[in-house]
């Protein structure tokens, strides 16, 4: 589904979720430590279009990946639905994405990768004209 809409307009876009994580420390873990657990975020979005952005402050020059979020629909006889995957690159700008599912409200799934330590993550949703 194409959106038409103006990304540069500061005031068009509503930071939604603002989050740090880390891993539990475990001595007695394979790695020493829990990593961070995939997890339901709270908000609910009623916008296609995010702009998310991850950060680690010790991350390797080498890693892409800062986390997945999955699009989580109720549809109505179903408990929920997951869409696609959704790549978020690590210590980037904000990423733009457009939901592959067009409803009314949904929420998203967070998956840390096992590897970082730390997660920041922010998610502002489009908020003007589409």
């Amino acid at each position: 589904m194409a959106f038409a809409f103006d990304p540069t307009v500061p005031g068009n876009w509503e930071l939604t979720h603002n989050s740090f994580r880390e891993v539990t420390t475990a001595p007695n873990a394979e790695r020493g430590y829990i990593p961070i657990p995939p997890t339901d975020l709270p908000e609910i979005f009623t916008s296609p279009v995010i702009a998310v952005s991850a950060g680690n402050t010790q991350s390797r020059g080498t890693w892409l990946l800062g986390c997945n979020l999955y699009q989580q629909v109720d549809i109505t006889g179903l408990t929920e639905f997951q869409s696609q995957q959704i790549f978020v690159p690590i210590n980037r700008p904000p990423t733009i994405f457009t939901m592959p599912i067009a409803v009314p409200q949904y929420q998203l799934y967070l998956e840390v990768p096992y590897w970082h330590l730390q997660l920041s993550l922010s998610i502002w949703q489009y908020t003007g004209p589409i």
